[in-house]
């Protein structure tokens, strides 16, 4: 069932597996790639966000000096994950400038996600003012992605859209937020992204956004929950092999994404990773 359903019981592949390097804040960029290079890691997902990017709305990294270091790790970047929630930029701007600021961000990132060789973008709806009609928050977001869609097809970037955590946003923190959303974007550069974490504390499977979003799911995030968190796999309490079986029941062959973001992992994020992977690599052919 869902939309587009994909062929059944594909075998998932280690290099779906693609590391993230959010809780790497106090440390640098080429220390998180060193140590996925140790791990076997291959794939990236690289969050856009500082100490390791600095992206604004009217400039970008350089693209060429990003994709050298990686490739000095044997590296390659398959997604690009701007910050959406901690910063000025959010999709959900309820304010006119800080509207056009943030098309000019997520913009700048979708730039920089073709120069990385990348073909997937990661967003939430991060924003929105507690006191605004959800209807107005709804028609905010709905007219930002569309106008970034657009932008997006320009340069063969897909815009993955998750349901943004609890507290986060006043819309779109569920699946059925999402596929609300979806519905009304109706842009075919703006698809969906399953955060596991997210979907689990909001007491939703996997299996729920298979069967309503089926291919349109276009990233997925893997990253265990107690119920949120983003933890290490085996910290939290969301059944992996549940997770893992639901994506090989739908032939989900895109990017895996690991997110681990808790402060609990800040100091030692090599060791968090090394346990991450440990949870994980038995699961993969």
């Amino acid at each position: 069932s869902g939309k587009g359903a994909r062929k059944a019981m594909a075998l998932l592949q280690w290099n779906q597996l693609a590391a993230m390097n959010r809780h790497y804040v106090h440390y640098s960029l080429r220390d998180f790639f060193s140590t996925q290079q140790k791990l076997g890691i291959r794939e990236i997902c690289l969050w856009a966000g500082a100490p390791h990017l600095l992206l604004d709305d009217e400039s970008r990294p350089d693209a060429t000096a990003l994709l050298a270091l990686a490739g000095e790790y044997g590296l390659s970047i398959r997604v690009l994950a701007p910050e959406c929630t901690l910063y000025q930029y959010f999709i959900n701007s309820w304010n006119e400038t800080a509207r056009e600021k943030a098309l000019g961000y997520f913009t700048q990132a979708i730039l920089l996600t073709q120069e990385l060789g990348a073909r997937v973008m990661l967003v939430n709806c991060g924003g929105g003012a507690k006191d605004m009609s959800e209807v107005q928050a709804q028609q905010h977001a709905v007219q930002m992605l569309k106008r970034l869609g657009a932008v997006a097809a320009q340069h063969s970037v897909t815009l993955a859209l998750k349901a943004a955590a609890q507290g986060e946003s006043n819309i779109a923190t569920t699946l059925g937020g999402v596929c609300g959303l979806l519905q009304q974007v109706a842009h075919p550069n703006v698809k969906a992204a399953l955060d596991v974490c997210n979907a689990n504390a909001s007491y939703e499977t996997a299996g729920d956004w298979f069967e309503a979003l089926g291919s349109d799911i276009a990233l997925v995030q893997l990253t265990d929950g107690r119920p949120g968190g983003h933890l290490v796999w085996g910290d939290g309490i969301v059944p992996l092999d549940d997770v893992l079986g639901v994506l090989q029941r739908n032939g989900y062959d895109g990017p895996l994404a690991l997110e681990v973001n808790d402060w609990g992992y800040y100091d030692d994020p090599m060791a968090a990773d090394a346990r991450n992977i440990a949870a994980l690599r038995g699961h993969f052919a």
